[in-house]
This record gives C-alpha cells, structure tokens and sequence, in this order.
C-alpha cells in the first residue's frame, strides 16, 4: 500500500505530464520547490520511526493555560486604567495635576514598549512557560507597592508610579503568550522556528510589514489615549467618574461582543483587506469627533492625543 508521499508523488507526476500535441517545458534551476504547505502536508502523512501516523492532539489542559491568559490580562489591563475614570478624585488625593495623573497610564505603555525585546526573547527560547510565570511575578510584586503608595498618609506618588511601571512589565508577557501543551497541536506549531536575527533581517526590507506596523501603531495609539483620558473627555459635558468608568466598560465589552461576532464572519469570507477599509474610517471619524475643539474638551486633552 503506497505511502502518503508515495500518493502525492505520483499524482504530482501525472498532473505535471503535458497533455498530447503540446511540449514539455524544461524546469529551470531558479523554478521554485514545492510550497512549505503542500511539503508539511505530506510529512504529516508519513509514518514515524515506530510505523505510527503522526497525529496531532489538543489537550484539554491548554483550557486551563487559556484562564490563566485570560485572568491575567484582566488584571493587568484594570491596573492600567484604575485612575483614568477617577482623575479628578487621584489628583485631589495625591496633591498633583490631573496632567500627572495621566502618566501613570503613560508610563505603563512606556514600561509595554522597554520590556518587549525582552519579551520576544523569551518567548523565543523559553516559550510560554517562563512568560507567564514573568508576567504573574511583575502583576504581584507591582500590584503591592501600588497599594502600599496609594495606603501610605497622604498618598506617596513616586511609589505608585513604581508599582505601575512594574505591572506594565507583565503586559506584554501575557499579550504575546501562547498557550503552552505538551507536544505541538498542529503541523504549523510543529515547524522550526526561524531564528531572531534571520527575522530581523526579514522585516527589515519588506514593504507589507511596515504597512501593517505603521496604521495599526497609530490606531493603538488612539484608542489607549481615549481609554486614559476618558473622564477629562466626558467632564465638560457634566458626566462624572462613574459614568466615565461605565463608558470605560462599555469600550471594553462591546469590542468583545462584536469581535465574537464578527471575526468568525471575516474569517469565513477571508474579507480582510475590505473589512479594515471598512471599518477603519468609521474608528478614525469617532475618535476624531471626540476630540475635536467644537465639542468642548480642553485643548490639554487634545494635546494629550498628539
């Protein structure tokens, strides 16, 4: 009975015959080789050393790996946002601007971007392991100094500060972290990976990685200044920090509803590219409603964006 590479062989070899009357044309040495997808497909249907097919297994303790995930971004992203909907009442409590205030949110993303070449590192060599028990360990220590600078007489700022830098170390840990099973769930996940600096190099000269890069760092941007500021863009019109708190929430909730909608719906119809240029211009036109001069927010506000 013939391998599975023993089938795709001969069948390739059928398919690559010319048809009567026409002429075989030679390959070229600089013809590329067969797709990396159509080699792994055939490697997964060879059997192993010990005349088994190769299967591949999701384990059901990657569930448990996934409520880690998911708790732990949850964490980290309240403690991002814990003055953002309360500005007015930290500022009065810690004796500095409102404009202070908003660097606690700041340092945190300043805190995201110096920690992530470690990060890649990490998840390079170690996997998701080391990054998870790394981002439990900056959640922990950094949430008890922000409680003991928030506890202390008066409040103590410069600690608190330290303490949310600290946490801002875990972000990108747990964004980036896959969850971790005991042998690859799928031919992808099975492949070797491309060493760092060979990756480097790669991105380096392509076009489509700076097209992405570019629009979606500006869109992220954009939506973490309109998480940070929300209670000094709804105070002009009368809204207090409870209803900023609830917007805040209403952000959150409503980007995940729709994300559980729509994205099975984008991958089904594989519209990717019209989906982004669809959706795009609504979000610029939103944003840039709420902080245009005409609706009343402070031109500090709208410095804060730029």
């Amino acid at each position: 009975m013939p391998t599975g590479m023993e089938r795709l062989t001969s069948n390739d070899t059928a398919s690559a015959r010319p048809l009567s009357g026409q002429e075989e044309t030679p390959l070229s040495p600089t013809d590329p080789a067969p797709s990396d997808r159509l080699r792994a497909q055939a490697e997964a249907l060879l059997p192993q050393d010990d005349g088994v097919q190769q299967e591949y297994r999701v384990y059901k303790r990657r569930w448990f790996g996934l409520i880690q995930l998911i708790l732990l971004n949850i964490i980290v992203s309240w403690d991002w946002l814990t003055f953002a909907a309360v500005s007015t009442t930290s500022s009065q409590y810690f004796g500095v601007s409102q404009g202070v205030i908003n660097w606690l949110s700041t340092g945190f993303l300043f805190a995201f971007v110096a920690i992530s070449p470690a990060v890649i590192w990490t998840l390079n060599k170690g996997g998701p392991k080391p990054a998870i028990i790394a981002a439990s360990v900056f959640t922990l220590v950094g949430n008890w100094i922000r409680y003991a600078g928030a506890r202390a007489t008066g409040g103590h700022f410069g600690l608190v500060m330290f303490g949310q830098i600290i946490i801002g170390f875990a972000q990108p840990f747990v964004l980036s972290a896959p969850t971790p099973p005991p042998t690859p769930p799928s031919a992808s996940s099975s492949q070797t990976k491309t060493p760092l600096k060979d990756t480097y190099k790669a991105l380096k000269g392509n076009a489509s990685f700076y097209l992405i890069l570019v629009p979606f760092s500006v869109y992220v941007g954009f939506f973490n200044a309109a998480s940070s500021l929300l209670n000094q863009i709804f105070e002009p019109y009368g809204f207090s920090e409870t209803d900023a708190g609830i917007a805040g929430a209403l952000l959150i909730v409503v980007g995940l509803v729709t994300s559980a909608v729509v994205s099975p719906l984008i991958d089904r119809t594989k519209q990717y590219i019209l989906s982004i240029k669809m959706l795009v211009p609504i979000i610029a036109i939103m944003i840039m409603q709420d902080i245009s001069p005409e609706t009343g927010v402070p031109q500090s506000i709208i410095n804060s964006y730029l």
